[in-house]
């Protein structure tokens, strides 16, 4: 009966995007690149790879890994996030990896990541994302000519629970910038992150994964608590990352109030703000 209700809540909780906002909140998401697109299949996942026109050399070019939401696909957040343009500024590549089915009773088109305590049908029967995840870098790195000393990672709501977990649990990116999320694992320290540099984005009026943890309002769940930016701060603070919290005044979850608000507070957009701390524009 639990798991019933965490599917149903999910529903609620990581509903796929839509973009039917003001023209501001528009500016720089929903642009693809000029460059190639290819899908490649690893473990039985379909894989997009976008390369720019003008990569960097082979052995010299970063990664940047693009995880979805819950409830969408590496298509869907392609279509809206605005990254490709930059790599075709600066000559790096993306992958945007397709989690797995996030509830039996869904179409196959509906995935999720296990992020830990988080979430649907990848977290309850215990896919190993991380094992996924690396072994498409692993991948790619092989296959694209990729500098693996220079791969980073970015993920909305669900990508970016998954994203947490990765820079936890393993050495795979250099630095991270999550958005909309947090971490959802009961752990004092994460070891592989010392070091790491990682930009926490959150909405302040974001009522999917509330700034200050507990119960979403959108669910239906009220009995699920999740952890605050608070715990996911102070958990890699101990662990010797260097951690931004940037909490984004009037901005909700989806990735476009996010959008609206650093184009008020900063005059840049969320695409532009993510590669920036990155350094992936570095020359």
């Amino acid at each position: 009966m639990i798991r019933i209700f965490n599917l149903i809540f999910l529903l609620f909780f990581f509903t796929a995007p839509s973009y039917a906002q003001s023209p501001s909140s528009e500016k720089g998401l929903r642009v693809l690149g000029q460059g190639t697109a290819s899908t490649v299949t690893i473990d039985g996942r379909d894989v997009i790879v976008y390369t720019p026109p003008s990569p960097k050399p082979i052995g010299a070019r970063p990664l940047l890994v693009v995880l979805h939401g819950g409830f969408g696909d590496a298509a869907q957040i392609r279509s809206y996030i605005g990254l490709e343009p930059y790599a075709d500024q600066a000559g790096f590549l993306i992958v945007y990896p397709n989690g797995s089915k996030v509830a039996r009773f869904l179409s196959d088109k509906r995935k999720g990541w296990n992020g830990g305590e988080c979430c649907g049908l990848p977290s309850i029967s215990n896919v190993d994302d991380v094992e996924f995840i690396t072994h498409t870098v692993d991948k790619i790195v092989a296959d694209y000519g990729v500098d693996r000393a220079h791969v980073y990672g970015t993920g909305h709501s669900n990508g970016a629970i998954m994203t947490y977990r990765l820079m936890c649990e393993t050495n795979l990116y250099r630095a991270a910038v999550p958005y909309s999320g947090t971490l959802s694992l009961d752990v004092e320290t994460c070891p592989a992150a010392r070091g790491k540099r990682i930009l926490g984005l959150h909405g302040q009026n974001d009522l999917n994964v509330p700034f200050e943890g507990g119960h979403t309002v959108k669910g239906i769940n009220k009995r699920t608590d999740y952890r605050s930016q608070h715990y996911t701060r102070d958990v890699f603070v101990r662990s010797g990352a260097q951690f931004q919290a940037l909490v984004l005044p009037g901005a909700e979850h989806k990735p476009e109030t996010l959008n609206a608000a650093l184009l008020a507070t900063e005059n840049v957009t969320l695409p532009q703000k993510i590669v920036s701390f990155l350094g992936l524009l570095a020359k």
